[in-house]
């Protein structure tokens, strides 16, 4: 990249007649170079510009679309790329016909020349097959391609081996054939009349593409967010423009991408979708600049190459950078007020590729503005081109912004100071220029230039951040940016429907985690521009008791201002009026009054809980309540049909996040419950819960359930008349009154209780066994607090010793022997405990033998590490179809195995064996 030159390419171009999409160049060097026209140097960036496209023509776009999901018969075709989703074929790379007539065709396909994230399906002619329809080996089980079709698919990873069916059916197909970095399918069609009445058909898939760099999280997957897609064509040495890290400005990077990842609404009803979102491919010799000006369209925004780094640029509402007066200006201002008729449009037409019709373009509707066609006296359409774009709505949304940008026609062009060093290219600015009624009017900087008296030369074209705005798909039926602000300001009309609101939603967070109560204040803004553009609202606030009035200003283009710090439970006075930009005041509103409601009211309830379990781990995720005053959540559970908030047990700590992974949920059927908390420690009122049976899939070794009698050890814990164990008080039933032996559980109860059960033994000393327990306990009879007692475990190898009991819920130790424990806190609760349950088990794992001599009447193979159970065994005899071997007399530490002949005569032999158990 020549170290003076920078490039902007914009997807979002009202100005230039030629096409909806253009470019810039402009200076990099402190921004210290002329600008200079697209064609001048735009080869040298990123190749030959392409024309512009037709997007009703039957060339272009649809037949690049077409050509992509036919097979292609070339030995010359250049890689391609797969960004988001996309429907794709590829050259045939080997093609053979095998079998004792020919029958079977086996072709091979390449999709990409990197690594992707998946198959979504398969396409042989016009049928669409399911991965799931295929079968361990590929085959189609279903359908009328049910065995018929066989069809592997490889992602093209790193380590990928040569597909052993294509191996052993195909000679000239060879273990080195891995096409590493390659993702391809291979495809076995049978010679089948009715399945295949045309011939062979076309092959195609549907895949998600390659996985991309997200600086946001450092990590890199798959992803359908354009401005990550742009950044990895960027810096893609092999099938990009290969840019350094260093030439990446990953602060506008996240920005974009955080802007595509925004959710709009889409219709009236809260269906939402990502902003912006893009799905297509390429191919290695498409220009660099067709690639970033289709990418582009997307997103309706820009490239820029400043200052040695690629900037990005999504389309939306942007904070103007600074503000332009009179002060920055060393010449006249040239104002080009509108865009000529020849660039005029009033409604924006054109194509998208569309999911629900084979991926190919199709038309969107049109989106037209009724209010600018009769501006105009007649339909002035524009056609578009959107290659990576799946979504008719999207489509929408952005032909939207194109037809609003195209009515912000005014062009300014200032002789600036350097003063205008502080701007670039792409930036959004406001101008105040009383001369021509420009206040705090926004524009877009579209091109920088130092002038010879070394001054700046900008010019500007006019934005408005409505334009970006979306209403279900109608166009903005005015023109959101109008173009003065002059009107007379003779008097100053009071804001109306002024409302008041306090409480737990108007809370606010301090950063040092203290809370402050406030009063929201809210209201209609006069119909008077002289107010909303330059003025002020005032708002003026006491306790009813004081006579002095405090105030608070805020932009006269503003709706609603808190007021803080204000005393909970205090009755204030608040009143309102507007002062416009030339200090004319209107009277004050009524005086309302309302009473503080501050931190004493509870957090909301949780709206839902989701709870999935993912292989040995519970996955808990829950809404964010909208409190301020929040601390987090906790999660408790219990036993499934009977679980109270009150007898729970804790699962997690306080958060403040809206998801939690725990592997600490022993098996059993559970119901889970939530509730909000708030800094003072109140709960919200109602817990949300969930149900959910956790599996187990590993094998049990061990399981002890103790209940009366109560073997084991009673420390300030007795055993009821029920068979029960509940704390023994430190009162004697003699010093009691008879509310205090009668109406309690257990008056004066021992501070700390326990229960020290029988020792568990697994009988040898096991690794990697997972033990948790299960207490069924509830809370006492005329008791207060929850029934929290606490699981304990000690254990030891069988030489080794006990070293005290610890805190558990579920976790793998390597021990021989256990001893599970109760341990209760009385002050948190008075439980009953009706049963302890410990349970441990194992992963299943295999042990094998490979090359095992066999003697003549049999051989004994002894466990290199004992299994717990007995587990399952089999022998399979090396050489020779006529031999077999029988496996006998099986433990957990072995088994004897004897290799026959065909005739059943013991002769020994060679074995593999293998031996799957827990």
């Amino acid at each position: 990249m020549p170290a003076a030159v920078a490039a902007v390419v914009s997807a979002v171009s009202s100005y230039v007649a030629s096409t909806t999409f253009t470019s810039f160049i402009t200076s990099m060097a402190l921004k210290a170079v002329g600008s200079l026209a697209l064609n001048a140097i735009s080869g040298a960036l990123f190749g030959k510009p392409k024309a512009p496209k037709a997007s009703t023509t039957a060339g272009g776009f649809a037949s690049a679309a077409a050509e992509r999901t036919q097979v292609v018969r070339s030995s010359i075709q250049p890689f391609r790329t797969v960004y988001g989703e996309a429907v794709v074929s590829g050259p045939l790379a080997f093609a053979e016909t095998t079998g004792s007539n020919k029958e079977f065709l086996h072709l091979a396909v390449p999709v990409a020349a990197h690594e992707i994230e998946g198959f979504s399906s398969f396409i042989i002619g016009e049928d669409e097959i399911d991965p799931a329809d295929l079968d361990a080996s590929g085959v189609v089980t279903t359908g009328k391609y049910k065995d018929i079709v066989r069809i592997k698919s490889y992602t093209g990873t790193a380590d990928q081996p040569a597909d052993p069916d294509l191996i052993s059916e195909c000679e000239q197909w060879t273990s080195d054939h891995r096409l590493r970095g390659i993702a391809y399918m291979y495809v076995r069609m049978k010679h089948d009349q009715d399945a295949f009445p045309n011939g062979i058909p076309n092959v195609k898939a549907k895949v998600k593409g390659k996985k991309v760099y997200d600086p946001r999280t450092a990590t890199t997957a798959y992803s359908r967010n354009p401005a990550l897609h742009i950044r990895d064509y960027l810096t893609d040495t092999e099938l990009g423009l290969g840019a350094s890290s260093a030439e990446i400005d990953d602060t506008a990077i996240i920005a974009a991408a955080n802007i595509c990842d925004e959710t709009v609404d889409i219709d009236a009803e809260g269906t939402t979708q990502k902003r912006y979102e893009a799905s297509g491919t390429f191919d290695a010799d498409t220009p660099h600049i067709e690639f970033v000006e289709d990418a582009l369209t997307t997103v309706a925004g820009a490239l820029v190459y400043t200052q040695g780094k690629y900037t990005m640029h999504a389309g939306a509402a942007t904070t103007a950078a600074v503000t332009i007066d009179e002060a920055w200006l060393r010449g006249d201002v040239s104002i080009k007020p509108r865009v000529g008729r020849r660039e005029l449009f009033n409604q924006v037409q054109g194509t998208f590729v569309d999911p629900d019709r084979d991926w190919q373009p199709t038309d969107f509707p049109p989106v037209k503005n009724t209010t600018y066609e009769a501006q105009d006296g007649e339909p002035l359409p524009r056609d578009i081109e959107l290659p990576w774009t799946t979504d008719a709505i999207q489509a929408q949304r952005v032909a939207k912004i194109h037809l609003e940008k195209s009515r912000q026609g005014t062009t300014v062009e200032l002789p600036c100071n350097l003063k205008a060093l502080e701007v670039a290219v792409w930036d959004v600015v406001k101008l105040n220029l009383d001369i021509v009624g420009y206040s705090e009017k926004e524009f877009r900087v579209i091109e920088w230039r130092i002038a010879d008296d070394l001054g700046v030369d900008l010019v500007l074209q006019e934005e408005s951040s409505a334009a970006y705005d979306w209403n279900y798909g109608e166009a903005t039926a005015y023109d959101p940016a109008p173009d003065t602000t002059l009107q007379p300001a003779l008097t100053a009309e009071e804001p109306t429907a002024v409302t008041l609101a306090s409480g737990t939603s108007h809370l606010f967070l301090k950063g040092d985690g203290s809370v402050v109560s406030r009063i929201n204040v809210s209201w209609t803004s006069p119909a008077d521009v002289f107010v909303t553009d330059g003025g002020i609202i005032e708002i003026g606030f006491k306790p009813q008791s004081a006579s002095e009035w405090e105030v608070v200003k805020v932009s006269g283009d503003e709706t609603a201002v808190y007021l803080s710090p204000v005393e909970d439970s205090v009755v204030y006075d608040i009143r309102a009026r507007s002062i416009n930009s030339i200090g004319v005041k209107s009277g004050w509103t009524t005086p309302l009054q309302h009473t503080v409601v501050g931190k004493t009211a509870p957090p909301n309830d949780v709206s839902s809980l989701t709870v999935q379990q993912s292989a040995n781990v519970v996955v808990f995720k829950w809404p964010q309540v909208s409190d301020a005053d929040l601390s987090g959540y906790e999660i408790r559970y219990g036993p499934q049909g009977s679980a109270v908030w009150g007898d729970g047990i804790p699962l997690t700590e306080v958060t403040r996040g809206t998801q939690i992974t725990s592997a600490a949920v022993p098996p059993g059927s559970w119901t889970f419950m939530i509730k909000a908390r708030d800094t003072s420690g109140n709960y919200s009122t109602n817990a949300v819960s969930a149900n959910l049976a956790v599996s187990n899939s590993y094998d049990v070794v061990a399981e002890s359930v103790e209940q009366n009698p109560w073997t084991g050890t009673l420390t300030n814990m007795v055993k009821h008349w029920t068979g029960k164990l509940v704390p023994d008080s430190q009162s004697l039933a003699s010093d009691m009154t008879d509310a205090q032996l009668w109406d309690q559980c257990t008056y004066n109860p021992y501070p700390t209780c326990s229960y020290e059960g029988e020792e568990i033994d697994l009988g040898f000393d096991a690794d990697g066994v997972r033990v948790w327990g299960d207490i069924t306990s509830t809370i006492g009879p005329g008791e207060t607090g929850t029934a929290d007692p606490t699981y304990q475990i000690d254990y030891r190898d069988g030489a080794g010793s006990y070293d005290g009991f610890e805190n558990w819920i579920i976790a793998a130790i390597d021990a021989r022997y256990i001893k599970p424990k109760i341990s209760v806190d009385t002050s948190l609760g008075v439980p009953i405990i009706s049963q302890l349950k410990t349970t441990a088990d194992v992963a299943e794992r295999t042990a094998r033998g490979e090359g095992v001599t066999v003697a003549v009447s049999g051989t004994s193979v002894v466990f290199s590490q004992r299994f717990h159970n007995q587990p399952n065994v089999q022998a399979t005899v090396q050489g020779g179809t006529a031999l077999y071997a029988v496996v006998s007399s099986i433990t957990t530490t072995g088994f004897t195995v004897t290799v026959y002949n065909a005739a059943g005569t013991d002769v020994g032999g060679t074995i593999d064996w293998q031996a799957i158990g827990a």
